[in-house]
């Protein structure tokens, strides 16, 4: 990891988040949280942060509502029953920042492709976090987005890291991509049809009805090859290729069964 993006302009400025009015802008501060909230959570409506400070602050009790963080920095910052509402995070930081019982949706960070290079491990603890803190909630449509956005950030600190594992980044590619990062039915549903399709069509012709098997033939062989019901009413072609296509298939569909299995099991556990 290179240097933690900084904000290149001296800030003098303090704010005390309970003295920012209604649409204001907010520029180059320090958000201090020195005044207590008193009965129900303090809101804040339509706000643009642009380059502020919430660093090594407890942010507690405060409601956002249609907010705007820009560059903002949160580095250590803890974060302890907010709520955050149509909010949105642009190349926001938070390095070993914590969240607790906090309502907040993962797709409002955005980042640009830089991070991926250069900021992965950070981008990767910060949303683990919000996975942790959306499972706590019973957030789970929260919890998917940070899972996947955190697994996404992983596979780059692979890649880019001070310990780089290039397989693993593979690896996770592949698992991306075929299982939707563990939460893709229509991946897996693309992935095992074109399993199918193309074992089928290299079967054409290659089963023990020879001419007469045409691709739906095919097909159903290919169905009942994957599932291991194997009828038996078709068989391989005695010969060489055939042989090799069908055994090759077999251990295929072993083995992306049980990772297809493995992964469903793992989400419900977890």
């Amino acid at each position: 990891m290179t240097g933690l993006p900084k904000i290149n302009k001296k800030i003098t400025k303090k704010v005390d988040i309970l003295d920012i009015a209604k649409d204001s802008k907010i520029e180059l501060h320090y958000i201090v949280f020195k005044k207590e909230v008193e009965g129900p959570k303090q809101r804040i409506y339509k706000v643009c942060f642009d380059r502020c400070l919430f660093s090594a602050k407890e942010i507690k009790d405060i409601i956002f509502l249609d907010c705007t963080f820009s560059e903002c920095q949160f580095n250590g910052a803890r974060i302890i029953n907010c709520e955050f509402h149509q909010c949105k995070f642009k190349e926001c930081v938070f390095y070993k920042a914590e969240i607790e019982g906090t309502y907040i949706d993962p797709s409002s960070f955005a980042y640009k492709s830089e991070w991926h290079k250069k900021w992965a491990n950070v981008n990767a603890w910060w949303f683990q976090a919000l996975f942790q803190n959306s499972k706590k909630m019973h957030q789970e449509g929260f919890a998917m987005i940070a899972d996947k956005r955190f697994q996404f950030y992983r596979r780059y600190d692979y890649l880019f890291g001070k310990k780089k594992h290039p397989f693993k980044y593979l690896s996770g590619l592949i698992y991306d991509i075929a299982l939707g990062y563990g939460y893709g039915i229509w991946n897996v549903i693309v992935v095992t049809s074109a399993l199918i399709s193309l074992f089928a069509f290299l079967m054409v012709s290659q089963t023990s009805m020879n001419a007469n098997a045409g691709l739906l033939e095919s097909i159903y062989f290919s169905v009942v090859s994957f599932t291991t019901v194997g009828y038996g009413e078709i068989t391989p072609a005695k010969n060489t290729p055939a042989l090799i296509i069908t055994t090759a298939f077999l251990f295929l569909s072993v083995i992306w069964g049980s990772i297809v299995t493995a992964v469903i099991v793992k989400r419900l556990v977890k």
